[in-house]
Parts: C-alpha cells; structure tokens; sequence
C-alpha cells in the first residue's frame, strides 16, 4: 500500500557511497543511504537546518560529480541525523549520469557479494568498477 506522504516523483537507489560535502577535497565525509534524480539521502554526525544550500561532490564518480542542493529535512536516527537534500534543477543530465554510475556500482556490488561472495563497501565497490571501465565518458551536455 502507498501512502500519499511516501509518494516520489524519482525511484531512489540505496547506496553507501562516500559524498563531499561543500566540493572541495578536505571537506567532511558523508555516507549517502541513497540517491536519486530528485536528490538523495546522506547520513551527518550533526543537524543540517533545513533551507540550507549545500554543495555535494561524489567523488567516486568519473568525472568526480558536483551538484547543488538544498536541504529539505534533516531527522535524528540513533546518534546521526538522516538528511534529505532536493537538487537544484539546474544540469538535469550531469545528474542522471551520476546516478546511473552509482546504481551501477550497487549492481556490481550486489553481484560480487552474491556470485563471489566478496562483501564490498560502497567505495571499494566503486573503485573496482571504475578500475574496470578505463574509457568511461559521461555524455555530452
């Protein structure tokens, strides 16, 4: 049964993905829980007020991706703060490429834990999928 609250525009994606918070490469790390082309999910050691615009870069994607966004809900969740950020609608593509790598490394992931037994985290998963698409080009804006 849906209820009318849990109703999305975009199918979300469930990840560990390590995200950047603010696009620089010594910003804080996240643990995004998932992803989608409306936005995505991370888990914060603190509270994000809503409103609040953030820079995120994923940089385990090739080219490493940068979105905007901002906040639109941040909830406790035993210790961490689950955080819902909403894209800016800008670079619609840039973000579909970003999450079609993403739900292709959870596939690889999921097919090396049940084929090989070999449990991946979402970074190690990430690295080995991209070590094996040397070519990979995002497409053209």
């Amino acid at each position: 049964m849906i209820h009318s609250d849990d109703v999305r525009q975009y199918r979300r994606h469930a990840t560990d993905i390590p995200i950047l918070l603010g696009g620089a490469d010594d910003d804080e790390t996240y643990c995004m829980q998932n992803i989608s082309q409306g936005g995505l999910c991370f888990q914060a050691a603190r509270r994000i007020e809503p409103g609040t615009s953030l820079r995120l870069r994923v940089p385990v994607c090739q080219p490493s991706m940068t979105v905007d966004g901002k906040v639109v809900w941040s909830r406790p969740a035993g210790g961490i703060y689950e955080t819902g950020v909403q894209f800016d609608h800008a670079e619609l593509l840039s973000k579909a490429w970003m999450v079609e790598q993403v739900r292709s490394i959870e596939i690889y992931k999921f097919i090396k834990t049940h084929n090989e037994g070999r449990a991946l985290n979402g970074e190690q998963a990430a690295r080995e999928w991209l070590a094996s698409r040397p070519n990979l080009t995002p497409p053209a804006s």
